[in-house]
């Protein structure tokens, strides 16, 4: 029994030194990269969104059938610029009439009334009449009935011009108010721009606050939504990189203006806007994307790929063999880390695999992408 005991345990102690050997002189292959110096950066992820400077809905001021839309859907216009017409034939008709009128009441001004020869005979005839009465030739009483008859017509004479006044202001007012009208039924625009959606068309009929067209301004900037966590340390000056889905292989630079005033407590995200410098024909607003903002860099620092952390640990291939480091790390990315303490510069690094993998293991360094 002790003999077959002793036996068992031999060739088990062959077996296991047998093993021991094979993994000692075996080598499995690792992939590998390099830990390098660089810039390290504590950075945020967030969607993006492509907003003009101001985007507004252009209504009519009156109403009236559009004669001319004399802009063309997507093409740019400037602020002043006629972008409605509506047909005026009866209101330019109604002016012309309204300006006769209005010559004629302010002929009328220049001259003189009937009444005002009137009233110079009858001034001279009072004053004849109080010449009587002082020789006794007329009585007093005539001079009172002559004296109220003079008055009576100075009065309807100061009646007669302001009723002329009055007529004049009314026709140039008049005028003035059709021409006002005139002036609505040409759309203007307000502000260079870019006429993005149509409304209405010629031979429409519009109403007083239709809206007919809607123009985006010159100028855009990009509104990045960010997890309100990601907003600590946020502020003006920082800068971003947006990447939009219209343009995949087209990165567009953007520094930070401000940070909305408010947060968004149902979905707990926060605006942060960009100032971006791109032609306003490739940022069209609405485009979406989405954008990494640096808060933070760490210049000259040491970098290893980000798949090269397992833990808190980094798996360094040295003299063939692996060497498993326990590492500190800084400002961790979507594609490398920065390690403050455990690696290196110019170190090998292993990139996936590591729980195959124990210390003192031989490997086969195979650099990424190589063939």
């Amino acid at each position: 029994m002790k003999k077959l005991v002793f036996k068992i345990l031999s060739v088990l102690l062959v077996l296991t030194l047998a093993l021991w050997l094979a993994l000692s002189y075996s080598r499995a292959d690792a992939l590998v990269g390099k830990a390098v110096r660089g810039t390290a950066s504590d950075a945020v992820t967030g969607s993006a969104k492509v907003y003009a400077n101001a985007d507004i809905k252009v209504k009519t001021e009156v109403e009236g059938r559009i004669a001319e839309i004399p802009v063309d859907l997507g093409k740019a216009v400037k602020k002043g610029d006629a972008i409605m017409v509506l047909a005026s034939d009866e209101l330019n008709g109604e002016i012309r009439a309204n300006v006769v009128q209005l010559k004629a009441a302010r002929e009328k001004l220049r001259l003189p009334l009937p009444e005002e020869t009137d009233l110079a005979n009858l001034q001279d005839q009072l004053d004849r009449l109080k010449k009587q009465v002082e020789f006794g030739q007329a009585s007093k009483a005539d001079l009172e009935k002559g004296q109220r008859d003079l008055d009576k017509l100075q009065t309807t004479i100061a009646y007669r011009k302001i009723e002329r006044d009055e007529q004049a202001a009314l026709f140039e007012a008049t005028v003035a108010r059709l021409q006002a009208r005139l002036a609505r039924m040409t759309v203007k625009c307000p502000m260079d721009g870019t006429v993005i959606e149509q409304y209405k068309w010629p031979g429409d009929y519009v109403w007083t606050g239709n809206e007919i067209f809607r123009v985006a301004s010159t100028g855009r900037w990009i509104e990045l939504t960010l997890a309100e966590e990601d907003c600590a340390g946020v502020e003006a000056g920082q800068k971003a990189v947006v990447r939009l889905a219209s343009y995949p292989d087209t990165t567009f630079n953007g520094t930070v203006t401000g940070l909305a005033a408010f947060s968004n407590s149902d979905n707990k995200t926060r605006a942060v806007f960009l100032s971006v410098d791109a032609p306003d024909a490739v940022l069209v607003p609405g485009l979406t994307g989405e954008g990494v903002l640096t808060r933070s860099e760490h210049a000259n620092t040491v970098l290893v790929p980000r798949r090269a952390l397992f833990g808190d640990r980094v798996y360094v291939v040295k003299n063939g063999r692996i060497d498993i480091r326990k590492v500190k790390t800084g400002f961790v990315g979507l594609d490398a880390a920065e390690i403050v303490s455990g690696v290196t510069a110019g170190e090998t690094v292993v990139l996936e695999g590591q729980s195959a993998l124990r210390r003192g293991q031989k490997v086969n360094a195979v650099t990424e992408g190589a063939e």
